[in-house]
Order: C-alpha cells, then structure tokens, then sequence
C-alpha cells in the first residue's frame, strides 16, 4: 500500500517524476515495477477500519437486499462496487487472442485481425491502465488501423508503430 500523497504531493507526481509510470514493462526497471506494483490509496483493511463492511461478489439483488456469492444477504444503505485488483479475461472468447488467460499482444495489438487493446495492466508501461497515461496507449492503437490520421492533439506525445514479435 502507497499513501496517495506523499510528502504534500500526490503519489503519482513522484511517480512520473522518478520515470515508474512510462519504463517500458519489459525493461529492467518495469519488471520490478511490475513484480511490486503497489495498491495506491486505501485498501480493504483501512477501508473496514473506517466502517465499510467489504462483502464478496454480488450474485443477484431483490429490492434493497444483496446476495453474495458467500451465500450472505446484507441490505446495504450505500453500494461502492469494485471489480478487484486482479485481471480476468475469463469472458473473451475469440480464438486467438488469449493464451493461459491473458491478451496475447504487443503494445496492445493482437495477432486477431481487428482486434485491439487499450488499458491493461502494462500494455506497455505502468501507466497504461492508469486514466492519466491510457491516453498514450489510445493513440499509439488507433495508428495501427488502416488510414488512421494521426492524433488531434499534442498531449499522446510521439507515436510511433509498436514493436512487431
């Protein structure tokens, strides 16, 4: 767990600043990253400190009452739904483009004909599932498609084709 800020200054300022959210996910340093990604902000613990009651996945709803999966029937006042920290691509179901559960790509690009990805965990460094640096990825994705114009904005910094296997 990582505070959100640090030293009066949020978590992924320093982060940008010491090069962790761009070292691309296959050098050196991005496979350490990667290997000791860090929860950024408040986990479950904290959050149970503070009067939340974390439940397993919701099976199905009857009015204000929740089932769990866990066989629980909770009436909550308030409904925070987190999908979980960890990836699971169990609902894609295209020949091709998963090998032991996970998108078989470079830089997003999928060896299925159209098939494309943006935001995943280390598509191509940290930043890449991170709302502040996906837009990177977007831009170097959508260049691989036939006739694609080149981004609007100055904001993707340089594009160029991801690498090929």
């Amino acid at each position: 767990m990582l505070p959100q800020r640090v030293l009066g200054r949020d978590v992924f300022a320093w982060l940008r600043a010491l090069g962790v959210v761009t070292a691309p996910a296959g050098g050196r340093f991005g496979r350490l990253v990667r290997e000791r990604d860090p929860l950024i902000g408040v986990g479950p613990g904290r959050l149970r400190r503070l009067g939340v009651r974390v439940v397993d996945g919701v099976v199905s709803a009857d009015g204000g009452r929740l089932r769990t999966a866990g066989g629980q029937t909770v009436t909550p006042s308030v409904v925070i739904w987190a999908t979980g920290y960890r990836p699971d691509y169990g609902w894609l179901r295209v020949p091709g483009a998963l090998a032991d559960g996970v998108p078989l790509h470079t830089g997003g690009i999928s060896p299925v004909p159209g098939l494309t990805y943006v935001g995943l965990p280390f598509q191509r460094n940290r930043g890449s599932a991170l709302l502040g640096w996906v837009g990177h990825d977007a831009a170097l994705v959508a260049r691989s498609y036939p006739g694609a114009a080149p981004p609007r904005s100055s904001t993707a910094g340089p594009v160029s084709p991801p690498a090929t296997r």
